[in-house]
Parts: C-alpha cells; sequence; structure tokens
C-alpha cells in the first residue's frame, strides 16, 4: 500500500486549503504533502496500532509529508509507527504517559509541536484548537480568524472547568479513569511491541 490511497475527504481538505495533496504521484509513486493528520479513539486506534500494515503505511507517508500530526490518542499510534521517539507529544489525558512507551516526552499541553515536522493535539477538543492553528499556519491569521467565525467556534462549556482533570469534579475524573483504566496498559503494552518492531 502506498501513500496514493483514494482517501476523498484528503483530496477535498487539500484542494480547499490549497495543500499539496501527494495522493497522486508518478507511476504509483506519492509526491510529497503537506499534513499527514491523525485521529484517535478507543477501540480503533488500539487496533490500529496492533495492525502492522497500518504502521507501516504512516512510516512510509511520514516520509513524505512536511508534518505528521495528531488529536488525541492518535499520539499513540504515531508513536507505536516510531515517529515520536525522542520527541515531546501531548495525548488525552489519561494516555499521556503511555508516550513514554513510545520514546515520547509527554506534555500535558492542548498543542506540541516538536520542530517543524511534528505537532500533536489532546483531546478531541484540542483538535479544534489544532485545526485553527494549522489553517493559521497554512493561509494565514486572517483566514484562520474567518474560519473560527464561520465555524462559530467560541466554547461556552456548561460545566466550567470540567474539561481537564485538574479543574474537574474528581468524582468524574475517578468515574472516567476507572472506566478506562483497563485499557491503559492495553495501549502501552501495544505501542512497546509495536515499536520493539522497528527497533529490530
Amino acid at each position: 500500500m502506498s501513500c496514493n490511497a483514494p482517501f476523498a475527504a484528503g483530496w477535498v481538505l487539500a484542494g480547499w486549503l490549497g495543500l499539496a495533496s501527494g495522493w497522486g504521484g508518478p507511476a504509483g509513486e506519492a509526491a510529497p504533502f503537506d499534513l499527514l493528520l491523525v485521529p484517535g479513539g478507543l477501540a480503533g486506534t488500539l487496533a490500529a496500532i496492533e495492525d502492522v500494515p497500518t504502521l507501516q503505511f504512516l512510516r512510509r507517508c511520514a516520509k513524505q509529508a512536511k508534518l505528521v500530526g495528531s488529536v488525541c490518542t492518535g499520539s499513540l499510534l504515531l508513536g507505536a509507527a516510531g515517529l515520536l521517539r525522542g520527541r515531546k507529544a501531548t495525548s488525552h489525558w489519561q494516555t499521556l504517559e503511555v508516550l513514554t512507551a513510545a520514546g515520547a516526552t509527554p506534555v500535558a499541553e492542548r498543542l506540541v509541536f516538536d520542530g517543524s515536522d511534528r505537532v500533536t493535539a489532546a483531546g478531541v477538543s484540542a483538535g479544534l484548537d489544532l485545526g485553527l492553528e494549522l489553517v493559521r499556519r497554512y493561509r494565514g491569521d486572517f483566514y484562520a480568524q474567518g474560519m473560527q467565525l464561520l465555524g462559530e467556534y467560541d466554547p461556552q462549556p456548561p460545566f466550567p472547568g470540567g474539561g481537564h482533570p485538574r479543574t474537574a469534579d474528581k468524582v468524574v475524573v475517578d468515574m472516567l479513569n476507572t472506566m478506562h483504566a483497563p485499557l491503559m496498559p492495553r495501549f502501552r503494552e501495544a505501542v512497546a511491541g509495536a515499536l520493539a518492531r522497528w527497533r529490530n
């Protein structure tokens, strides 16, 4: 599988932002492209971490991308592919420390840029921040302000302070930690196991 996979959404996004898509190179080879962005999740991310062809695909495409990034637990997938080793990165607050299994340095920030070629965003809402930051970097402040307004991005959460484990109700934090506790060792083992493939 090359980086020429027919991702229709990639074509739309690339055309809309004026970015190079890279999915139509000559003789089946991918041309360099601007952005490889990996989403996160739970079961799907874990399955992708354990899927060697997916990791190989990410490694190949990352070599041709100017910027490689992720949202939420997508950073664990980048880490499993060996793309965050020695880098600063973030992830969902519950999986932040799993990044150490990938050889990354966890940073508890919404957005983490490490050099000019890596960016990771924390949880899902940080993905909106990342989207606007990428539009700003590719198209400028004015265009990004327009996208922020177009999307009516003006967060006013119903539970102020409830979106971060340091400020959220401790009972809610404990409930979520208990609910997801069985997944954390699975993520850590999967990431460490995948990363071991690239060391050999």
